[in-house]
Parts: C-alpha cells; sequence; structure tokens
C-alpha cells in the first residue's frame, strides 16, 4: 500500500515536471495522497509509523528538489528583433557656390593693330598702330593738307575700347597735348586736346579713322 502510494508520488511529480498538471492540481493530488497516508499510520504500530512517515519524508524531499531542479532546467527564451531599424543616412553635402555675373569680355587687343585712314573737309590723315608687351601700342599719327601739316609718336595701354596719351607740358606753347582714341568696330575715333604744337593752325587730328 505505502510503495503504490510512493508510485503515485513518482507519477504525479513527472506529470507537474512534463506540464501535464498545474500546481494546483499537483498540491491537490498530494494532499489527497497524505491523507490516506495518515489513515494508514493510524491502523499500524508506532515503529511501522515512523518508518513510514520517514520514507514519505523523503519521498516529498526527493519530489521537491525535483521541481526545484525542473524550474532551473526551465530554458530561457529570449526574443531578439533580428531587424534592427536603418539608421538614418545623411544627406550629401553639396558645395553651394554664388553664380557671379560673367563680364562681358573686352576686346582683343590685336584688334587695335594696323593702319587706318581719314579724310574730311580736304584733310588727310593717317594713323599706324603697332602692339607692344603689357597692352600697350607705339602710336603714329599724320595730318597734311595744302595749308599745314602736322604728326604726333607717343605710346599708349589700352584699356578696353578706349586708349588715352597726355604729353609732357610744353613751356613754350605753355600747353599740354591730350589725346584720346575710341574704338567702334573697324574705326578708330580720334579726339585731341591742346595739341597745335604738334601740327600747323589749320590742322588738326580730330577726326574718324577707318581701317585700311
Amino acid at each position: 500500500m505505502l510503495s503504490s502510494q510512493m508510485d503515485r508520488l513518482a507519477k504525479l511529480n513527472e506529470l507537474r515536471a512534463a506540464g501535464a498538471l498545474t500546481e494546483a492540481e499537483f498540491d491537490l493530488e498530494k494532499r489527497k495522497i497524505l491523507d490516506g497516508s495518515a489513515s494508514i499510520l493510524l491502523s499500524i504500530g508506532k515503529p511501522a509509523a515512523v518508518a513510514v512517515f520517514v520514507v514519505l519524508l523523503v519521498a516529498l524531499l526527493v519530489a521537491w528538489m525535483t521541481r526545484d531542479i525542473t524550474q532551473v532546467r526551465q530554458p530561457v527564451v529570449v526574443k531578439v528583433n533580428a531587424r534592427r531599424p536603418a539608421a538614418p543616412v545623411a544627406p550629401p553635402l553639396v558645395d553651394i557656390k554664388p553664380v557671379l555675373p560673367t563680364p562681358p569680355p573686352l576686346p582683343p587687343v590685336s584688334n587695335w593693330a594696323g593702319k587706318y585712314k581719314s579724310e574730311a573737309g580736304g584733310l588727310i590723315g593717317s594713323m599706324t598702330l603697332q602692339p607692344l608687351p603689357k597692352n600697350l601700342f607705339k602710336v603714329n599719327i599724320s595730318v597734311g593738307s595744302p595749308r599745314c601739316v602736322g604728326e604726333i609718336d607717343f605710346t599708349a595701354k589700352s584699356q578696353g575700347n578706349l586708349m588715352r596719351y597726355i604729353a609732357p607740358y610744353d613751356a613754350v606753347s605753355q600747353q599740354q597735348c591730350s589725346i584720346t582714341l575710341v574704338r567702334n568696330g573697324s574705326k578708330v575715333i580720334v579726339e585731341e586736346h591742346s595739341c597745335g604744337v604738334f601740327h600747323g593752325f589749320e590742322c588738326s587730328f580730330d577726326g574718324t579713322y577707318a581701317r585700311r
């Protein structure tokens, strides 16, 4: 009878370990077995009752230790999210430079070079421009008519479509000659100021000189 009760305790422990019984069900069935064991102890003598009590106590200790071991051996499941959020990607840096207006290109310096001629009011003028380094030009202007002749040589620097020359001050005439050249396409407009020392009274370097 006692062996059968121990077998029932062992079976209950196996069912509890396998998950077939809940803890409440296990305790209830165990209490029924122990109650039955108590009635058996009352029906037998004192020495036998002590032996049976020891056996039952050992069975309970084994069941309790098995319960602890079962709980320890239960695998721990850790859920890991395999999909990790992608790290934000910073937009590429764009080097934005201010757009500056493009200045109009200067006319080629070589467009100045050449030979020019002017005819107006019976006055014939000729002009030659020879290029030098650093946008400099050697300029020769000569004019002539039946009443006068004149000529001047100087070096001036091109500034786009403009060229200007200022002669040294002349103490005799107390004048300082200046000549301005303005290029207009294939023509050069010449304008002088106080240059009478370089030509006769009736001559002038003024005029529009066309390329020959």
